[in-house]
């Protein structure tokens, strides 16, 4: 089966980063990045995600903003949305996410590890929908 994947980053590197570990996780992957959530409501006119990984501390539309526009669109109410942050947010955004329904919030290391990533979404994809027990969660 394949899981198409959609990451939402104003950061190029962590593109990289990001996509490198989901091919190190599986060859049943798509992965689309957006450097925005402009560039993402233009995508997501073609694309359908399963999976949505919106960085919290963006330009002009944060993740929070980008979650809540996500969740309007009909076509996407069964995506699993995680938001992700190195540091710069506070408990209040991550129980807003959750409310608005974003699965989990991860806490990114700044050293953008493809390993801690792959380990992520080895969790994440063969756990089931989400980290109910635990959903704010550090990546390794």
């Amino acid at each position: 089966m394949i899981i198409r994947v959609l990451l939402i980053d104003d950061d190029v590197d962590e593109h990289e980063v990001f996509s490198s570990a989901l091919k190190n996780y599986s060859s049943n992957i798509i992965c689309i990045t957006a450097n925005s959530w402009a560039e993402s409501d233009t995508l997501l006119k073609h694309f359908r995600p399963d999976v949505v990984f919106i960085d919290m501390n963006m330009p002009i539309t944060n993740g929070i903003n980008s979650l809540k526009k996500i969740k309007e669109i009909p076509d996407l109410k069964n995506a699993r949305l995680y938001i992700y942050s190195t540091g710069l947010y506070t408990t209040r955004d991550e129980k807003e996410a959750l409310q608005l329904g974003a699965l989990g919030w991860i806490k990114k290391s700044s050293k953008g590890d493809v390993k801690g990533y792959a380990m992520l979404f080895k969790k994440l994809f063969e756990s089931g929908t989400s980290y109910e027990s635990k959903p704010s969660f550090n990546l390794p």
